[in-house]
């Protein structure tokens, strides 16, 4: 009884934060945060009233709440609240401490809403779909795509980029994760999609937090289940990665020997990727045609962020960026492309020139490290984005809010690439 009036209280709390977001009531929102996101959104300088005018800009006004879903994470109480803006339905999560303060606040795509079509390029008859649950400590949950026929049949595990994300690797209206699991297993490739330990588990995320825990670790867990089922060919086991993911792949290939091959979808050339980001902001200002006085502060505060953290002038336990300064010490001495030169199995690499996270420049340094490498193999898209969809002119943020597929022909050039060194 006890436990249920504290939960009941805690609703409440999320609810008037909730509330008061709706209401533009941001002083009282900042009362309910705990001490260590008032800090986190300080060094970040970010705002609430800021946050919460991006997500109306994005996804408009906010109509209604279609209901709650509660979820306990340990010593954490997680509140979803299954949101119909005027352009987009989303969830928001809200994430209460057992002192009743809200130390977790996330825009999550809501899987209760669905607005998928499938590309044409997938044939639903050709495969089936098993749920999976693997990990340790961290139990995920996953779907193991199986074409039908005789198998066993090779296999692609899907890394995702970087944030809370689900096992479609939803973006707004896309699923790139889901075209690429369908789109590959009506060619008879199995592929292998989970959630993310950080949308299952918002509280794992803490001080001394790193990117083995974020996913590095879960990736190993993955390949072990995989070479004990039946339908997967042991042998011939490749892992996708997208940006942050892709990005990690050379790493994970240094721990494991189970691996046939790998592949990069829109790696960055930094492994600390935070460096990336003031050029990110810069371009998606610069769509709009000049980069705003505001805009100009957020990458100078951004850009002093980083010079801090490679001088390591955060203290342990300090959240920055977004994330625990753990994370990003341990991604300092991470160089993905020397890291890649010790990989001597199949590598294949591909890029969307209309790609806004990751710059022309940022993908040559992948071209010339590898120009001559006769196990790694180089393609770029002229018109495709971030998430290997077609676009139409400039491309930004807002392109995530029409609903799109990723492109037949990387699904094709994927698919001939595992035949190729399967």
């Amino acid at each position: 009884y006890r436990g249920n009036s504290d939960k009941i209280k805690k609703k409440k709390i999320a609810e008037n934060f909730f509330t008061s977001l709706k209401n533009k009531d941001f002083t009282h929102a900042n009362l309910l945060l705990s001490d260590m996101v008032k800090n986190s959104l300080k060094y970040q300088n970010l705002t609430l009233k800021g946050i919460w005018k991006q997500i109306n800009t994005k996804y408009g006004r906010l109509v209604k709440v279609e209901g709650i879903n509660t979820k306990k994470d340990g010593n954490l109480e997680l509140f979803d609240f299954l949101s119909d803006f005027e352009h987009s339905k989303q969830t928001i999560r809200i994430v209460i401490d057992n002192n009743g303060k809200i130390v977790g606040f996330f825009i999550l795509p809501s899987s209760t809403f669905k607005n998928y079509s499938p590309p044409k390029y997938v044939n639903k008859n050709s495969f089936f779909e098993k749920k999976c649950v693997f990990g340790k400590k961290y139990k995920l949950n996953g779907i193991l795509t199986i074409p039908k026929g005789k198998g066993p049949f090779p296999a692609i595990i899907l890394v995702h980029g970087s944030g809370p994300l689900d096992m479609d690797e939803t973006v707004g209206k896309e699923k790139p994760f889901k075209d690429i699991a369908w789109g590959l297993a009506s060619k008879k490739i199995a592929v292998f999609r989970y959630n993310k330990r950080t949308k299952e588990y918002p509280g794992c995320v803490k001080s001394g937090f790193t990117v083995y825990d974020e996913t590095i670790e879960d990736v190993l867990f993955a390949i072990d289940y995989l070479s004990r089922e039946k339908e997967i060919n042991k042998k011939e086991i490749f892992i996708l990665g997208h940006s942050l993911g892709a990005t990690l792949l050379p790493k994970i290939a240094t721990l494991t020997k189970q691996i046939k091959g790998i592949i990069l979808l829109a790696p960055t050339s930094k492994g600390f990727y935070a460096e990336i980001m003031p050029d990110q902001l810069k371009r998606i200002s610069l769509n709009k045609g000049k980069i705003s006085k505001k805009v100009k502060e957020q990458i100078k505060k951004t850009e002093d962020i980083i010079t801090k953290i490679k001088e390591h002038k955060f203290k342990r336990g300090t959240f920055v960026l977004g994330a625990p300064v753990s994370y990003w010490y341990d991604l300092l001495n991470y160089n993905p492309i020397k890291t890649l030169k010790q990989i001597k199995i199949p590598v294949l690499i591909l890029w969307g020139e209309k790609d806004y996270h990751i710059s022309k420049d940022d993908f040559k340094n992948w071209e010339i490290a590898f120009k001559n490498s006769k196990n790694v193999t180089i393609k770029k898209y002229p018109d495709l984005n971030h998430l290997f969809m077609y676009v139409k002119g400039k491309s930004g943020p807002e392109n995530y809010l029409i609903p799109s597929n990723v492109d037949k022909q990387v699904i094709e050039d994927i698919f001939r690439w595992i035949l190729k060194n399967k």
